[in-house]
């Protein structure tokens, strides 16, 4: 519900706290009516301030919602056949001003009191939207849009506000992994470490390669940029990051590069892995797409993955470093503006995960100059 961020109740406790003086038989409405696939309605809540309405009609220009009947019978509807659906349907829960409209995603998750707020960018697609993060004991519940005219103004897509489920930990690797008879098995930092100077001491420095990513931020990217032209002396840097999307895009915030970061990464190298490298090994950042892990893989390449994510039964790297997510590190973006966006750390990283620039470091640090 809304306990913690309803103005009227807020007032209510500033002011008041005292019982109702109402003698009338009150007008009972719908209750806990699912208006859409992310949205439930209360309707004896609501107040009629036709914010739901407006956002509806003049940001995302679908027109769901109307009042219907009338005087003390008025109250807030969908049109019939429809549902609140829009691609921005999670908007009129942060308009609502009393809890009329809650998220079905947080409904009751959560007391509001508990949380603690940090500021933050979705990493969702580059348009870099700037959000709040609402977290307590390491654990992410939400994300809500802050204002930034330049950026998002005070809007955020579904998509983006639901995205912070990709980055809880139950989905993350937290140990690194080495791959010995095509079985992974958990190791330590300096046996990682280790393995990976000794395989970069066996071959020469022009069959090593480095893979980029847009998912990366920029200072991820150009620790290990700087490490390979410093230090291994080689040009063979690439760039990756998911696949262009253009059917999300729309005229509002969403855009088709899937990205958070792409204009920061082609600053670097604007490379793309094909099969005509003559790599054996490969660092990469991020994940890479199938037909890149086609392309690294045709020789037999040593792949050594840096991710925060990885599946084990997609079984293409031989060492996995477990990476920090950018709410776990301080870092920038560049959005399709070629806006630079800073953050900083919010939540501490899951075990044994490091930023990619620690990892950068600590692997120069054991290579030879």
């Amino acid at each position: 519900d809304k306990a913690g961020e309803c103005k009227l109740q807020n007032y209510y406790f500033d002011y008041s706290l005292k019982q109702s003086r109402f003698k009338e038989q009150k007008v009972n409405k719908p209750k806990m009516l699912k208006v859409g696939q992310h949205i439930i309605m209360d309707a004896e809540r609501c107040i009629e301030c036709s914010r739901c309405i407006r956002f509806c009609k003049e940001i995302t220009k679908t027109n769901e919602l109307s009042f219907e009947e009338r005087s003390d019978r008025t109250r807030i509807s969908i049109f019939p056949g429809n549902e609140l659906n829009n691609q921005y349907s999670l908007c009129t829960v942060d308009l609502c001003p009393v809890g009329a409209l809650t998220s079905i995603d947080f409904r009751f998750k959560k007391r509001v009191w508990f949380l603690k707020t940090d500021s933050s960018i979705c990493n969702g697609c580059a348009t870099g939207c700037n959000i709040y993060v609402d977290h307590h004991d390491n654990i992410i519940y939400r994300w809500r849009p802050r204002e930034n005219n330049a950026v998002n103004k005070t809007w955020m897509c579904d998509y983006g506000s639901l995205f912070y489920k990709n980055l809880n930990p139950d989905k993350r690797i937290l140990s690194p992994l080495l791959k010995s008879d095509n079985t992974f098995f958990k190791t330590n930092w300096d046996d990682a470490f280790s393995k990976i100077n000794i395989i970069l001491k066996s071959v020469d420095p022009k069959n090593i390669g480095l893979v980029l990513s847009a998912q990366a931020t920029k200072e991820e990217n150009e620790a290990f940029y700087k490490f390979f032209h410093e230090q291994i002396k080689s040009n063979n840097i690439f760039i990756t990051g998911k696949k262009n999307d253009p059917n999300f895009k729309d005229d509002i915030l969403r855009d088709s590069d899937m990205n958070p970061n792409t204009n920061s990464v082609i600053k670097l190298s604007d490379k793309k892995i094909d099969t005509s490298s003559d790599i054996s090994v490969w660092f990469v950042l991020g994940e890479l797409l199938q037909e890149e892990i086609t392309a690294v893989k045709k020789s037999g390449s040593t792949i050594i993955l840096i991710t925060p994510f990885y599946d084990i039964n997609n079984n293409y790297a031989d060492i996995v470093l477990p990476q920090t997510t950018h709410l776990e590190q301080d870092g920038t973006f560049i959005n399709k503006n070629g806006i630079e966006q800073s953050f900083n750390q919010i939540i501490t990283p899951p075990h044994n995960s490091l930023s990619g620039v620690k990892i950068a470091e600590m692997i120069r640090g054991r290579f030879p100059t």
